[in-house]
């Protein structure tokens, strides 16, 4: 947790996070992807692949604010994708594990939203129309996961 403190990747995530969202035209896309993804990498190599004990979660074990300060981005993270198309890297196995591990949670599965509520809030950061699921399918859209 202090590597990645005084690296500021807590503090990077969200930022990049957010200007992938909002960034326009592909070239800016393409940048603001290859911000975050090196800040999920970061995440995997120096705060997941070197927790202290084995488990899941950043402190192996045992939950701890790390985890619960990052999930709420990773639920967001498919209206990310629809917006962006920019999914998690497969490689980053530990990071896939840890997301599946803080989803099964009670906890996190009473608090969470679906995808569909991101989107819809999320529309207007993406320079996007907001077009509500039943209508997208009507038109023959393909439906959200």
């Amino acid at each position: 947790l202090r590597r990645m403190n005084e690296a500021g990747v807590l503090g990077r995530f969200v930022p990049a996070f957010g200007a992938l969202l909002r960034a326009q035209g592909e070239s800016a896309v393409r940048e603001a992807a290859s911000q975050l993804l090196n800040v999920l990498r970061y995440l995997e190599s120096e705060g997941l692949a070197k927790a202290e004990s084995t488990g899941p979660f950043f402190f192996g074990e045992e939950l701890s604010l790390v985890d619960f300060t990052l999930f709420p981005w990773f639920e967001r993270w498919e209206a990310l994708e629809h917006y962006r198309g920019l999914s998690i890297s497969s490689e980053l196995r530990k990071l896939h594990a840890w997301r599946g591990a803080v989803r099964t949670l009670d906890t996190v599965k009473e608090q969470a939203s679906p995808t569909e509520f991101y989107v819809e809030r999320y529309a207007q950061y993406a320079g996007a129309r907001y077009v509500p699921q039943a209508e997208a399918a009507a038109a023959g859209a393909p439906s959200l996961p």
